[in-house]
This record gives C-alpha cells, structure tokens and sequence, in this order.
C-alpha cells in the first residue's frame, strides 16, 4: 500500500509541474537585427629562410628578427571595425600573441645564461608583421619556422549605420 501512495504522490507532483499555465504574456518590442558577422581563419607561415635580422645601434635598442605576410584580408573594413587575433603555434599548441617565455642556458664556463624570448605582431591594412626578439642582446640566432593562426571578426555593422544592406 505504501508503494502505491508513493506513485500516487509523484504522479502528483509530475502532474502540476508539468500542467500549470499562467495567462499569456504582453508582446514584446521588436528587436534589431543581428549583425551580419562573418568569422576568417587565415594560416601563416614563415620558413626559418623568412626572418629578416634588423639591428638599431641607436638608443642601446636591442636586435630584432621580423617576417612581413600579405594578408588580403584584413581589409580597411576589418582594420577599423572587426577583430584580428594572432596565435603562434608552438609544440603543438597555440599561444596568443604577444608570447613571452623565458629560458636559461649555460655558457662555456657552465655559468647560467637567463634570457627572454618575445614573440608578437603589428597588424596593418592587407598586412602583418611578426616580430621576435630576445631580451639582454642576447643573440639565440635566427628563429626557427613558425606557424601563425589569424582569427578575423568582422561584423556588418558600419554596413547597417550607412544604410547597406
């Protein structure tokens, strides 16, 4: 008997939780359209051939590699009203730029040597620049080949305040 009344009661409970409705709601305002967004991947490459050494003596500047890529994508559209994100893809994954890591080696004397490693970019219209330096002049040589990943973000927007669309 108890077992029935337990069944009884949670048959009970499903029922009112699941046929209870109140009266309809007022309407709504009319929302705005959503923004006409459009998501790019755009995959970058640069040979270990690719990095230019810059050298600026002046004001105890440190030395610089760099590597140019043309990307068509990153039109004036995007430059002034989307998003370009960067990633290096280092040991399998990616890092957001800028990536700063610190490493430690020994000299001949097997006295520690401590430097930093930074990886970031400047992004232009139809252009991006990929810099690498290393901190205290410390000279680890030419980068290896590296491979970048742009996410771009653009959205309708600027589209919709002109009247497109």
């Amino acid at each position: 008997m108890k077992k029935y009344l337990t069944y009884l009661m949670s048959a009970m409970v499903l029922v009112s939780l699941f046929a209870c409705e109140g009266p309809a709601g007022r309407d709504g305002r009319d929302g705005q359209d959503g923004l006409d967004t459009q998501f790019k991947n755009v995959t970058l490459t640069a040979g270990q051939q690719n990095w230019t050494k810059f050298e600026e003596p002046q004001n105890d500047a440190p030395f610089y590699y760099a590597c140019s890529f043309d990307v068509p994508e990153i039109t004036e559209e995007v430059f002034n009203n989307g998003v370009v994100i960067c990633y290096v893809n280092l040991a399998g994954a990616q890092q957001l730029l800028p990536y700063v890591c610190h490493y430690q080696t020994l000299d001949e004397l097997n006295q520690p040597i401590r430097w930093t490693r930074t990886i970031d970019c400047q992004i232009a219209v139809r252009k991006v620049t990929v810099f690498v330096t290393y901190s205290d002049f410390f000279d680890a040589g030419t980068p290896e080949a590296m491979s970048f990943h742009l996410a771009i973000l653009t959205s309708g927007a600027s589209q919709r305040a002109s009247g497109g669309r």
